[in-house]
């Protein structure tokens, strides 16, 4: 996916999704951890990306996950399934 196919914020019913794409194709996820999109992303995110536990600890607000760049568009088409 080209970085212009990504938005910059994913608006779901259960919160707003930050996402970055790197110069690799992998994307960072970034959401408040009090939103109810973080229950729903772990089980979007299960085998398919990795909590990045050094950006969440450096965040009270948001919770981090690393998303490889095959399985980019699968999980963007379940946020936006949302």
């Amino acid at each position: 996916m080209s970085q212009s196919a990504i938005p910059e914020v994913l608006l779901t019913s259960l919160g707003h999704v930050y996402l970055h794409e790197y110069d690799s194709g992998d994307l960072q996820v970034k959401y408040f951890r009090s939103a109810p999109i973080a229950r729903t992303f772990k089980d979007i995110a299960d085998g398919r990306a990795r909590f990045n536990e050094t950006m969440t600890g450096k965040s009270e607000k948001y919770a981090y996950w690393i998303v490889p760049a095959i399985h980019v568009a699968a999980v963007i088409a379940d946020l936006d399934a949302i």
